[in-house]
């Protein structure tokens, strides 16, 4: 079938598995009456007093694209955002347009919301430690008091407790928040026995099930032989976790597909066909089952996404040395770098089509250079690269910015489209937008995210020539810009040969000339460049080598440990550490 028209799925950070089955619940749904998923999502989604700054603001921008793109109807998961002012405003743009929308694990007046069935399979699940390993004393971690799908979840294990005859009072019903902190302090608290020891815990989330098994076996308690523990999501942490997770699968799916056949008819479908869909217990090891893994629909679309994002994983080792940054970032204007853009496209993985569209304003006054677009998009927007199979064209040409995109009027079947923003700090240019066939075939990370920000950089330096760059740098020959590209892509290439004394060198420039003209053709400072570089090199060897944390950072130039972790996680917003273990979760099935 070909696509008939498109419907907006507003999401904050996608994180596999849970969130890419949200999305392909809805894809698949829609999907089959003709319409295309348009996914917009700010990426960032850290919770209040979290890191938050210009750059993350212009991230959120994207949002605004639904006051001026023309969509079918709108489907909010406005639970999943952890910033209430990022929700409120998310939710005061669609209150001012027309269109159907219907919001998912968040309760507001005004629109339809939808929550999955929850309370019946709690109580299967805690059923199963009853019933089928004889548990007597249990507890339950449901997730923030007074929240609906806590206090569902929390009601199913009643059910249960109930049913079977079994005691339980406030003091075996803890709340964790659905994260990993709370859990932590009850297995500490269970092991030196300040918490009576149950039987098994009955935690409402897979990431409290995994905090509470991993911190219980740490303190020298055994998971499932002395304490039985069971989760709920079905997320891939709780299928590679030691011991696995057992857990019920199917919710997000669930969810997705009964707020999907809603937002149809809103739209004015009347022949929608009633889709069979339940969550499924996936037991595991952490109950006492263990065993082999059912062939069943969850697993199945589980061991796909696995292997989806190991092919991923290992394409993008084998771009790591392509240094595209430089190269695009030394082109001579706007068009120079699209058609760079466009011949390092293949960097990015699984794609059917590629497209940016920039605001007919993108680029600052001339004459004031302080004057730039900080917010929203242009009307009109101008399409300026359109990518369908691995044929590109870079057309430059404007549109309604109500079309959203010129290329998705033409015939093609439903397919994914993920929209994310194009900005430098506060400065908005416009939209960049990858089309899949399914939400397997795409990660949101930080391989994605500076793939953009390249494209950003690069029309960063434009504009500063464009806005007098090219007079205003003293002394700047053509000759002497072309060094200093040279110089760049040298240092990306290896950061540890250079301080601005080499580098001076090698360009033929002095020190203090060479640090006012890097900075002014580059909108970087030399120094900071070259730690950006080093930090690039740090991801790749935590990604694709087993050296220590330590010796990475000698190898990349580090002797105050604590600058490093600086500088780490001021560019990369996590730990070492946990950029590792991020990076190989999806590589290495052991762990």
């Amino acid at each position: 079938m070909n696509s008939l028209g498109k419907i907006a799925l507003i999401m904050p950070r996608i994180m596999p598995s849970m969130d890419n089955e949200l999305v392909n619940g809805v894809a698949e749904t829609i999907g089959r009456y003709g319409y295309d998923t348009v996914v917009i999502t700010g990426i960032y989604n850290d919770k209040p007093g979290h890191f938050t700054d210009e750059y993350t603001e212009g991230l959120d921008n994207i949002y605004t694209l639904l006051r001026y793109a023309h969509f079918d109807g709108i489907i909010f998961p406005a639970g999943r955002f952890n910033r209430e002012d990022v929700r409120e405003r998310i939710f005061s743009i669609i209150r001012s347009l027309d269109t159907p929308c219907v919001v998912l694990e968040h309760e507001v007046d005004d629109f339809e919301c939808f929550y999955p069935p929850q309370r019946e399979y709690i109580k299967l699940i805690t059923e199963h430690l009853i019933r089928e390993h004889g548990c007597r004393k249990l507890y339950c971690i449901t997730g923030k008091e007074g929240e609906r799908s806590s206090l569902e979840r929390l009601e199913g294990f009643k059910d249960a407790m109930d049913a079977a005859g079994l005691p339980y009072d406030d003091s075996s019903i803890f709340y964790g928040r659905f994260w990993y902190d709370i859990p932590e302090e009850i297995a500490s608290d269970i092991a030196v026995g300040v918490i009576p020891r149950p039987d098994g815990v009955v935690c409402t989330n897979d990431d409290m099930a995994i905090s509470l098994t991993n911190t219980l076996i740490s303190m020298g308690i055994r998971v499932p032989e002395d304490i039985k523990v069971t989760g709920y999501d079905g997320n891939m942490k709780a299928f590679f976790q030691n011991p696995s997770i057992t857990t019920v699968t199917g919710h997000e799916y669930q969810l997705a597909s009964e707020a999907s056949r809603r937002i149809l008819e809103m739209i004015g479908h009347r022949d929608i066909a009633e889709m069979k869909i339940v969550q499924r217990m996936r037991t595991g090891s952490s109950c006492g089952c263990g065993g082999s893994i059912p062939d069943t629909f969850d697993n199945r679309r589980l061991f796909q996404h696995i292997r989806k994002s190991l092919d991923m994983y290992n394409y993008r080792l084998s771009m790591v040395f392509t240094a595209p940054a430089a190269k695009i970032a030394s082109s001579n204007d706007e068009k120079e770098v699209i058609a760079k853009v466009a011949e390092h496209s293949y960097m990015l993985p699984n794609w059917k089509s590629l497209d940016i569209c920039l605001c007919t304003d993108w680029c600052a006054d001339p004459d004031h250079p302080e004057r730039f677009r900080t917010g929203g998009f242009s009307d009109n927007m101008l399409h300026v690269l359109s990518t369908y199979k691995n044929k590109s064209n870079c057309p430059w040409t404007p549109f309604p910015a109500a079309n959203f995109l010129p290329s998705i009027t033409e015939e093609h079947k439903p397919m994914i489209f993920v929209v994310t923003s194009i900005h430098n700090e506060r400065q908005v240019f416009g939209y960049f937008c990858s089309a899949y066939d399914s939400s397997g075939d795409f990660q949101l990370d930080e391989y994605y995210v500076n793939f953009i920000d390249m494209i950003a950089n690069a029309l960063t330096t434009v504009q500063q020539n464009v806005c007098g760059g090219r007079v205003e740098i003293a002394g700047l020959s053509d000759s002497r810009r072309r060094r200093l590209h040279k110089l760049r892509s040298n240092i990306y290439e290896d950061p540890l040969m250079y301080t601005i004394v080499e580098a001076a060198q090698e360009t033929g420039i002095s020190e203090d000339e060479l640090a006012e003209m890097y900075s002014a053709l580059f909108g970087i400072s030399f120094e900071d460049d070259l730690t950006q570089a080093s930090i690039e090199r740090t991801k790749w060897l935590l990604s694709s080598t087993s050296m220590s944390v330590e010796d990475i950072a000698v190898d990349c130039g580090y002797t105050d440990m604590d600058l490093f972790f600086s500088d780490f996680f001021k560019l990369a917003q996590t730990s070492p550490y946990g950029y590792r273990k991020e990076r190989h979760q999806s590589a290495n099935n052991d762990e």
